[in-house]
């Protein structure tokens, strides 16, 4: 799995996999400092590693914290015909998000897995992961959900609603105590935070 960059300047750890420039600010836009605050970016930078990398410093807007995110840009980097790609990938989430909302629940999971396609797509969308999840329960298929908003959760893990719906697909699962975990994580981030809505930044 593909993990958050670091939690201080000087913490790097394994870089975030993007195959599009434009999701790695769609990326940082949905993550939140542990104080509820959204991160602006300060500073970017392009590493020359193998692969390839793109270094966003960010602050808080709230607590002024520092955060680097580092993304893997090797999909697409020299290939200036792959640079707006994520264009594809929004649309598709828009449709599939429109699908949802009216039952249209097999073209909608299309839909999420080809936003969520690790070549051409974005593996790394939870709010795709959340919703393709959520289908997923609503098809009663919970080892599926479980998959997906698992992922969803490691990448924002400071989101209420992940929590509830991965609770949700615990208990179906017959794993109780997990359910309780991520019901008592996601109580404390709405005491925290308020609660928010479902559907993220794009």
């Amino acid at each position: 799995m593909d993990d958050e960059a670091n939690t201080g300047l000087g913490t790097l750890q394994r870089p975030i996999k993007v195959n599009s420039p434009e999701f790695e600010y769609v990326y940082v836009a949905n993550q939140r400092c542990p104080c509820g605050g959204d991160y602006t970016i300060v500073r970017q930078a392009l590493m020359l590693t193998t692969p390839p990398s793109d270094r966003l410093e960010c602050r808080c807007q709230q607590c002024d914290r520092e955060r680097v995110f580092v993304f893997d840009i090797g999909s697409f980097f020299g290939q200036s015909e792959k640079y707006g790609r994520f264009a594809k990938t929004d649309r598709h989430f828009h449709e599939a998000l429109l699908r949802l909302r009216i039952g249209q629940l097999t073209q909608a999971e299309e839909r999420f897995l080809r936003v969520i396609d690790p070549d051409e797509g974005e593996p790394n969308f939870a709010w795709a992961l959340f919703y393709l999840g959520s289908l997923y329960l609503e098809l009663e298929r919970p080892a599926e959900a479980y998959e997906y908003l698992s992922r969803a959760v490691d990448i924002q893990p400071l989101d209420a609603p992940l929590h509830q719906m991965l609770a949700f697909a615990c208990r179906l699962l017959g794993r109780e105590k997990e359910a309780r975990q991520q019901l008592a994580i996601m109580l404390e981030l709405e005491r925290r935070f308020g609660v928010s809505d479902a559907e993220g930044e794009v």
